[in-house]
């Protein structure tokens, strides 16, 4: 009995024993942990208080400091993108960015004045802070202006089966695409609806917009070079005497230009007693084998007239005159066998 009671009692210190210095284990790695972060963010401080365009040197031991306790298996532009996370929580930071492969851009206010520097990073090891100097942003240079400009010949381009998406009306634009995969991110339909670009050579430009009134009709369209990679892209449209807003767009394929090109859009409207719409006729576009005549059928108060274009199913519809076209065009256009339903205009 006395034997297992010393046992017990020895088994009961050994626990103790362990569970003490496992508490101890606990308290030194919070307290360390404590310590690295009073260490951040009084060396945060310090940098702060260096920050400024007289003692801004004072700052590369307190930044060096903090790159010397990196672990050694970092790479330099790891240890540069730590560099970064540690500089951003900084309240005298307005901004900081990695620059280059050797140099890190900051930013920050003094006297109300925004203050833009570069620091210079030694690339071999150890990988400290060198130095400091001024950002200077270089203006670019002004592109050499063509006096005057020259006229990029140009042709429009159709699409028969398809229509346009994702075009910002409301705000005139102009899009420039330069790739398959940039075009079916705005067109309806696939490859083998409509004629295929080479876009080796040309580039398709896409303009679009609001008339302040129907129907439309363009009336002058010309493409401009006015220097190195800038163009203007002139639209004039005429519209007649029915009112509401037209939405309209205008593709055409000029010689290939860069994604990067400033093409500026100079539009202009007027209305026009000659655009006048054909009472009672609407002209329709009917998706590939729809029959014209069981289409009239199905919508009380119209017939086929003319087939105006026979490759892409076209046609010119009379109406009975008994509803208002701008309330036929809203009906109809629901069809899913219609593409396109418009006034048809003198």
């Amino acid at each position: 009995m006395k034997k297992s009671a010393f046992i017990f009692i020895i088994l009961s210190c050994y626990i103790k024993k362990i569970c003490f210095i496992l508490a101890l284990t606990v308290i030194i790695a919070g307290c360390d942990r404590k310590n690295d972060d009073y260490d951040a963010y009084s060396e945060r401080n310090k940098f702060c208080s260096f920050l400024n365009a007289e003692n801004i040197d004072q700052t590369i031991p307190i930044i060096n400091r903090f790159l010397s306790r990196l672990p050694a298996g970092l790479d330099v532009e790891q240890k540069l993108l730590e560099l970064e996370a540690w500089l951003r929580p900084c309240p005298c930071i307005i901004d900081v960015a990695v620059f280059n492969e050797n140099e890190i851009f900051i930013s920050f206010y003094e006297n109300r004045v925004e203050k833009k520097f570069v620091l210079d990073i030694a690339m071999a090891a150890p990988v400290q802070v060198t130095g400091y100097r001024e950002y200077i942003e270089q203006e670019p240079e002004p592109p050499e202006i063509i006096d005057p400009p020259i006229e990029i010949p140009f042709s429009e381009y159709f699409i028969a089966y398809c229509q346009w998406k994702n075009l910002m009306y409301n705000n005139r634009e102009i899009i420039i695409i330069n790739s398959d995969n940039e075009l079916d991110n705005y067109i309806t339909c696939t490859k083998e609806s409509y004629t295929v670009i080479d876009f080796s050579k040309y580039t398709l430009l896409l303009a679009s917009g609001r008339s302040n009134g129907m129907p439309v009709e363009f009336a002058y369209i010309t493409f401009l070079k006015n220097a190195a990679n800038e163009y203007t892209l002139s639209i004039i449209i005429k519209y007649g005497i029915h009112r509401g807003s037209k939405r309209w767009c205008i593709s055409i394929l000029v010689p290939k230009i860069s994604n990067q090109a400033f093409v500026k859009l100079n539009f202009y409207q007027s209305q026009s007693t000659n655009v006048l719409y054909v009472p009672n006729e609407l002209m329709i576009q009917l998706k590939e084998g729809v029959d014209a005549m069981e289409f009239a059928v199905s919508h009380q108060g119209i017939t086929p007239k003319e087939l105006l274009y026979r490759n892409i199913n076209v046609w010119i519809f009379k109406t009975d005159g008994t509803k208002e076209l701008n309330v036929l065009i809203s009906k109809l256009s629901q069809d899913d066998r219609v593409i396109f339903v418009y006034y048809n205009y003198e």
